[in-house]
């Protein structure tokens, strides 16, 4: 009978080198399924996680991984063996893209590896985590590794994600199409001399109103 493949993770050993058990945290981070979702209680529950799951095959304290809750001052929410630094990151805006380029560069000045967690990761926020994973990688960091790991993003958000690009230029062309119609029929039954200047004067400003209105909600 064949040998049917081993589909369970490999938890790292006493023998392990940083890059292996760094690259162990990064595969617990990519499985872990968080029941929170604020600063506080999700750090503590990735922290229990990472303590069981890494330590648990080790039967030795001296060879247990280490992993230490960090607050303050200190760019990372978790740290393992002092040399792995875990920043959990939230809500993602604008403002993060500069936040995180700076606590980055902290980061790399304490740890040897970093992993960053996108906590609430979405389709309107895909293009500032991108941003950050861009620099982030181009920048030299002195890391030896870094790694991010989205959490609780699914198919159907990264479907949604592709249909908005699609559906957002649509709706401005669409939206541009129709004022031109506003305005020419405007043209058409001035040029006529069916309606005085006050009425002609609404027509065009309605027309301007709504094309400003959906090309606004389109970009947004």
């Amino acid at each position: 009978m064949d040998e049917q493949p081993s589909t369970s993770t490999e938890r790292p050993t006493p023998n392990d080198t940083p890059t292996e058990t760094f690259e162990a945290v990064v595969d617990l981070l990519e499985r872990w399924e968080t029941t929170g979702s604020d600063n506080q209680s999700t750090p503590n529950q990735l922290q229990q996680f990472l303590e069981q799951e890494l330590n648990d095959e080790t039967d030795s304290i001296l060879d247990r991984d280490i992993v230490e809750r960090h607050s303050g001052s200190n760019a990372a929410d978790l740290s393992v063996n002092g040399e792995i630094g875990i920043k959990i990151v939230g809500e993602v805006r604008r403002s993060t893209v500069d936040q995180m380029n700076n606590t980055l560069s902290l980061l790399s000045g304490l740890y040897r590896f970093v992993a960053v967690y996108w906590l609430e990761p979405s389709a309107e926020t895909s293009d500032y985590r991108r941003t950050i994973e861009r620099m982030a990688l181009r920048n030299d960091l002195g890391l030896k590794g870094i790694r991010f790991v989205t959490g609780e993003y699914t198919d159907d958000e990264r479907t949604a994600d592709s249909s908005t690009r699609i559906i957002r230029p649509l709706t401005a062309c669409l939206s541009v199409f129709l004022a031109l119609v506003l305005v020419g029929i405007g043209l058409l039954v001035r040029t006529l001399s069916f309606i005085t200047g006050p009425f002609w004067l609404l027509l065009v400003g309605t027309a301007m109103v709504f094309f400003y209105a959906l090309v606004f909600a389109a970009v947004l």
